[in-house]
């Protein structure tokens, strides 16, 4: 029978660089310059995690000061070209020309705004789900690796509020006529 196919439960089996990769002191990992791995505890995971969700905070407020900043703009813009009209001839006059042509598609509604915040939302709770199951895997597979259960678990968690989020978020857009129903 060969014993090389079947799936390898007890550590002891595994070949001398594995063993010396997970289990070797950290004078000799860092033995010539060179850093050759060992064990993940929760500080390690910990230090790329908080500066990831701080970056992602920060991302988050910039890119919503931004959009704030520029609906702002483009609203006064719409406030002060609205009260430069002052009779309805003037009104007549400027939606049939060009510019107020540019202006009305401007102030529409964008039909794609919804698709993009659920399909936003779904993108961010598939990579939560990938980065969970990757690290649950790695929890099952090295069971003497603390730290990576709670890791994996968050971002499962997460990733399903994501999910839960995106889908409340479309059929509360579809109940309230923004998403159009299928006429199937």
């Amino acid at each position: 029978m060969n014993t090389a196919c079947l799936p390898i439960r007890n550590h002891s089996f595994r070949p001398e660089f594995q063993r010396h990769l997970f289990t070797s002191s950290a004078s000799e990992r860092c033995n010539k310059g060179r850093h050759l791995g060992g064990p993940v505890d929760q500080h390690t995971l910990a230090v790329p995690a908080v500066f990831a969700t701080i970056g992602w905070v920060a991302w988050l407020i910039f890119a919503s000061l931004r959009h704030y900043m520029a609906v702002k703009v483009q609203s006064d813009l719409q406030v002060r070209l609205v009260q430069r009209i002052s009779t309805p001839e003037a009104l007549r006059v400027f939606v049939e020309s060009d510019a107020g042509r540019q202006f009305l598609k401007a102030i529409e509604q964008d039909q794609t705004q919804p698709y993009r915040s659920i399909i936003g939302g779904v993108q961010a709770c598939v990579v939560f789900l990938i980065i969970g199951f990757g690290f649950l895997s790695f929890h099952v597979v090295y069971r003497e690796q603390e730290g990576t259960l709670p890791f994996g678990l968050g971002a499962v968690v997460l990733g399903v509020a994501l999910g839960a989020s995106s889908a409340v978020s479309y059929f509360l857009h579809r109940s309230f006529g923004l998403i159009p129903r299928d006429p199937n």
